[in-house]
């Protein structure tokens, strides 16, 4: 049986060797962390860190572009192994 694969998130990590780009992120997660009002139970908080982060990042940062690993497979091969 074949596991199904997870799709993870890349970051355009280039993005942050900019320092203004670097700086609007840290600014821009900072206000959104300030703002956000304390959880009473530790998985709350831990939730809410989490989401801000990761919408500040696809907001600022990006996601970096996918490359398809399987460079030789196309349609046509996908067709054949259908038929």
């Amino acid at each position: 049986m074949r596991m199904k694969t997870i799709k993870q998130t890349k970051w355009n990590q280039s993005n942050l060797q900019d320092p203004a780009m670097l700086k609007q992120y840290r600014t821009c997660l900072h206000n959104r962390l300030i703002g956000k009002e304390v959880q009473q139970d530790i998985e709350g908080e831990w939730t809410q860190i989490k989401e801000v982060i990761i919408e500040t990042a696809n907001e600022v940062i990006q996601t970096q572009a996918t490359s398809n690993r399987n460079e030789w497979w196309d349609k046509s091969c996908n067709n054949v192994t259908k038929e």
